[in-house]
């Protein structure tokens, strides 16, 4: 490799003989490790392996190291030195926290918007219009802050006096706190607000789009002072994934969209040839949110995706502890546990997907599924989880980044670089989930039948689908099909057109179709609902829950 020497994240190799490197991918619940190496001119993933946070790295290392020697000794000659190989990491980071200091309510929807989009998280907001002097210095002295936020919506007459209501509060804040950095979002002036720790951002009304990595470390306070930490210098994980599928979506000449969902929040990007089109990060689209453990409202939101039988408070808090410790209830149901909070946050992802977009949300024409959660759960469910959180009319292959190379690969400055490795090792980075094929629009999904043919290699399939289920029909990974949808009244695929054909291709998870409702509609009854989700998991899970 050449040109990341020097770079944030990569650690260059003392001379020891060999291209062998690791990647290295620091997650907040826990840490994946690869070892890659040339074999026969092109670079290969030999192993891998995953801990929870806080395990040593460098035994994470040499066991892949360990285990590739024990299967093919002397491949990596000589393996004496692998402790300087050189190093690829990135660092996913716990939110950072602010509070919201708006002029109106529209400034701080605006400013809600802006930086919750980047993965902070609002503790709270101080309005000019509502100010309360001693609650409003209360909070903003508030010591797990890591910034104030603030932003006025146009310079008006009103705004501007509103603006001077709140200039007494924030100079005292900054004589009490002078470490505390101020988040200045325009339009308009704010006289002594300036100096260090003050950052001018654009107008908290600004698109979400595009990708500006200066402003995108500012937005994701990844260029702000915070707790000193080994991990420091590393590049911003949910950041840098952008460039691996920007590059990805040159290469592949196709517009790539990528979804992680991880113990601290969740990730969606859409690439396509020219770059980066929007990336949006959402604390509270993390697998089970921090704010779970004290909202009833937002748990149950979790628990009702949930098919386990168990009374509601015992569900409760295992979904709670899968939170504070999100190694426990790994074993038995543990996956079905995960299955159901992956479906949560997925479609709080997609929520806030659509209401932070001024137009039509851009939409990938293949979607890579990345982070731990993934990772945790039966291929067929991950698809599962997919079909019902981000729900749109249409066809689109899965694949899963396994070993979470997305990241570490992206903190690579140089696209040549990653343009070279992504080309060797994109067989063995992505393996294929499959395909899901949501038949309907919402407008005639429910009420009739379609017929589905699938023709591969293998078989030659013909179904009458059932509306409002799904089908799994079983297609090996790699193991392209043509697929043909004949609805009997109304569109399929949200289009016009009665009969649609199109190629699809398999995956460990296999191809799922779905005639369900879009958007989907679930019962209020708790007892109806989870004798629904069972009967949509029964194709999924092989048996009963």
């Amino acid at each position: 490799m050449t040109g990341p020497s020097g770079s944030p994240g990569y650690h260059e190799p003392v001379s020891t003989g060999t291209l062998a490197f690791f990647t290295i991918d620091h997650g907040t619940a826990s840490t994946a490790v690869s070892l890659i190496a040339p074999l026969e001119g092109r670079f290969r993933l030999l192993a891998t392996g995953i801990a929870p946070h806080g395990a040593e790295v460098d035994a994470m290392l040499e066991d892949l190291v360990l285990r590739v020697e024990a299967v093919e000794p002397g491949l990596l000659d000589p393996v004496a030195g692998w402790r300087r190989w050189a190093r690829l990491e990135s660092v996913t980071r716990g939110p950072r926290r602010a509070l919201c200091v708006a002029t109106s309510e529209r400034a701080a929807t605006d400013l809600r918007r802006l930086l919750g989009g980047r993965g902070w998280r609002l503790t709270g907001r101080v309005l000019g219009s509502q100010l309360d002097p001693l609650d409003a210095v209360a909070a903003c002295l508030d010591p797990d802050l890591d910034a104030l936020a603030v932003a006025a919506a146009g310079r008006s007459d009103e705004e501007q006096r509103l603006r001077a209501r709140l200039l007494p509060l924030l100079a005292a804040v900054r004589a009490q706190r002078p470490d505390l950095p101020l988040l200045v979002c325009g339009p308009g002036d704010w006289p002594t607000l300036e100096g260090p720790g003050v950052h001018a951002l654009p107008p908290a009304d600004a698109p979400l789009d595009g990708d500006d990595p200066v402003l995108d470390e500012l937005l994701s306070g990844a260029a702000l002072p915070g707790p000193a930490d080994t991990d420091g210098e590393l590049p911003d994980g949910r950041r840098v994934i952008g460039a691996s599928v920007a590059t990805l979506a040159q290469l592949l000449d196709r517009r790539i969209e990528a979804v992680d969902i991880g113990h601290s929040g969740g990730v969606r990007v859409v690439a396509g040839p020219g770059g980066v089109e929007r990336r949006l990060v959402v604390a509270d689209a993390a697998l089970v949110p921090e704010e779970a453990l004290d909202h009833d409202e937002l748990l149950e939101g979790i628990v009702g995706w949930s098919t386990l039988r168990a009374d509601p408070a015992s569900l409760a808090d295992r979904f709670r502890n899968l939170r504070i410790a999100p190694w426990r209830d790994v074993a038995g149901d543990g996956a079905r546990l995960r299955s159901a909070a992956l479906r949560a946050a997925l479609g709080r992802l997609d929520e806030a997907w659509r209401d932070t977009d001024r137009g039509a949300p851009p939409v990938g024409d293949m979607l890579i599924c990345a982070g731990g959660a993934f990772a945790a759960v039966p291929p067929p469910a991950a698809a599962l989880a997919v079909a019902d959180g981000m729900r749109r009319p249409g066809a689109r292959p899965l694949f899963l980044d396994h070993a979470r190379l997305l990241g570490p690969i992206g903190a690579l400055p140089d696209d040549g670089d990653r343009r070279r490795l992504l080309v060797d090792l994109l067989d063995d980075a992505l393996l294929p989930l499959g395909s899901v094929v949501i038949v309907g629009d919402g407008r005639s999904t429910g009420r009739t039948p379609a017929m589905l043919r699938v023709s591969s290699r293998l078989a030659r399939q013909e179904v009458e689908l059932a509306p409002g289920g799904l089908h799994l029909v079983d297609l090996p990974p790699g193991m392209p099909a043509h697929l043909e949808l004949e609805g009997r009244e109304g569109g399929v695929l949200g289009l016009r057109s009665r009969r649609v054909a199109l190629e699809v291709s398999g995956g460990l998870g296999g191809l799922l179709v779905d005639t369900r409702d879009v958007p989907l509609r679930l019962p209020d009854r708790p007892e109806r609902r989870r004798a629904l989700l069972e009967a949509w998991e029964r194709p999924i899970w092989g048996a009963e829950p």
